[in-house]
Formats: structure tokens, sequence, C-alpha cells
């Protein structure tokens, strides 16, 4: 992925979603298979996961199980449990950073999280392209700056003021 592509805030709530479902499965594979009851009322909350992080880890000390890598090895049930139960912990926390990130915004620049794409003046070839921005105001009262703003709006219909 290029170093400045616009992120979207949708799809990053999107995806959010979509990693919460799966965790949720997981969890619910996880207490099948360790048999560990964790879940009321069929709702998955950041604790029930905490919860079963700590779980799978005391399994692993009773067990006296070793992390195995590299090529030729092969991994227990539990260090497979362990090792996606991290991996969508930390794709949710990418994701809900991602969505904190853009706030009430469309899309941010991974450069910049404060500039919002937005298309800029077309070059000598006549291509439109989306950068990362701000949008600066100014007012002039006699020839002289009576104030100045800068924001993350796209256009201008929300930040000029009609008289």
């Amino acid at each position: 992925m290029p170093i400045n592509t616009p992120l979207s805030g949708k799809s990053s709530y999107e995806k959010s979603g979509k990693a919460a479902k799966k965790l949720a499965d997981f969890v619910a594979d996880c207490e099948e298979q360790y048999e560990i009851k964790l879940i009321y009322q069929n709702v998955v909350k950041l604790k029930h996961i905490k919860k079963l992080r700590k779980k799978l880890y005391s399994l692993k000390t009773e067990e006296k199980i070793e992390f195995v890598y590299g090529c030729g090895k092969r991994k227990s049930p539990l260090q497979r449990s362990i090792e996606k139960l991290e991996e969508y912990l930390e794709k949710l926390k990418e994701y809900t950073q991602k969505v904190h990130i853009c706030g009430d915004r469309n899309s941010f620049s991974k450069t910049d999280h404060d500039a919002t794409f937005m298309r800029m003046k077309e070059d000598a070839m006549g291509n439109g392209q989306l950068k990362a921005g701000y949008n600066v105001q100014h007012g002039v009262d006699s020839e002289y700056i009576a104030w100045i703003t800068v924001g993350p709006q796209p256009t201008d219909t929300t930040t000029l003021i009609p008289f």
C-alpha cells in the first residue's frame, strides 16, 4: 500500500464490525473446545476476551506446553488458539484506532492524521488528484487580515458563514 493512501472511516468501521463478529465466533469455539464458560446472554465484551486470554495462558502453564516456531514444528491447538486470539485483538485495536482518528470525517491520511483527502487542482496533463490537505479561509477588512481558519473540511460550503 502506498505511503499516503486515503483511509476511509466507513471501511474501518465495517472492518471492525466484521472483526468483532469473527472474534465472537472464535470465543464461542474456544468455550466449546476448552470447556470454559465466559459469555452470558450471548454478548461478547472486552472483559470476556481478556478472561479468555488469561485462561488460555493459564492452561498453557498448567499443561507445561512449550510454544514452537519454525519450519517442521507442529503447533499445539492451544498455541494456535492463543495466536489467533492475539491476532484478532490486534486487528480490532487497529480498526478502533482508525475509527477514532477519522472521527466525523470520511477519510484521513496515514502520514498526517489531521489532514483530509481533497481533490486538488489539475496538473498540466489534466489529471485531478486526491491529496491530503487542509481548507484555509481568511477574511480581509480594509487591507488587513481580520481572521483566518484552517480546517479539514473538503468544501467551502460549511466554512463560510453567509452575511
